[in-house]
């Protein structure tokens, strides 16, 4: 007698990832969400796509989730963060060398017009409140804002270390030899696993899984971006 068969493909959990993978953090991000997934027995794949693709990607639900993301972004779009940091970054202040010396967030009221790239929600709401608004000027990317420094069009630019670190990496002409000055303004930001809502108790389970596999690595919050 033939008994029902009740195998069914098992879920496939896909994430993506704006660091790609052989960047430090996109290193760390493969490797701990890797063991994490192994760990809880589910299948799992990382995608990289940059940040408005991976938006995009999350939004039409392509994807389960996104390994990090800033608090700001779930909240905005209506996703569910894992109480878990997996990575922090410095934000820098980039100025022409030789011009006014770049900021600390204690003083952004005095240093005219600062440049930041219109996607980056978490430094927005950061500066928000710290300088008049006519001074924030939203920029496509940190090209965009370098070439509006270079033209006296901007006197400070403000970026995700992380982010700097990566462009600088893959094209080390970015910013030019000894034509800009950067320093840590002083203020580090945390981003967490984000993910659609759809499965509550598995993200109570890979929120704790990849905490204890942070605690075991011996590390608080993750990986870290800072000078």
């Amino acid at each position: 007698m033939l008994l029902p068969s009740h195998s069914f493909a098992e879920h496939q959990y896909r994430f993506v990832c704006t660091a790609p993978k052989d960047s430090a953090v996109g290193q760390f991000l493969w490797s701990i969400y890797e063991e994490a997934f192994a760990n809880l027995g589910k299948s799992f794949e990382m995608i990289h796509a940059p940040p408005m693709r991976a938006h995009y990607m999350l939004d039409n639900r392509q994807v389960d989730g996104d390994c990090a993301r800033h608090l700001s972004f779930a909240i905005n779009n209506d996703l569910n963060a894992l109480p878990v940091e997996l990575a922090r970054s410095d934000i820098y202040a980039i100025s022409l060398d030789g011009g006014p010396v770049p900021v600390s967030f204690s003083n952004l009221s005095s240093q005219g017009s600062v440049g930041v790239e219109s996607s980056a929600n978490w430094i927005l709401e950061t500066v928000d409140g710290l300088m008049a608004e006519k001074q924030v000027i939203e920029t496509k990317g940190l090209e965009q804002g370098l070439k509006m420094l270079r033209a006296g069009r901007l006197d400070v630019v403000l970026v995700l270390a992380a982010k700097y670190d990566l462009m600088t990496q893959v094209d080390p002409q970015l910013t030019g030899e000894g034509e800009f000055t950067v320093v840590p303004a002083n203020q580090n930001i945390g981003f967490s696993p984000i993910m659609c809502g759809s499965d509550p108790r598995f993200e109570q389970q890979l929120a704790s899984e990849l905490s204890r596999l942070l605690q075991q690595r011996g590390l608080a919050t993750g990986w870290s971006a800072s000078p």
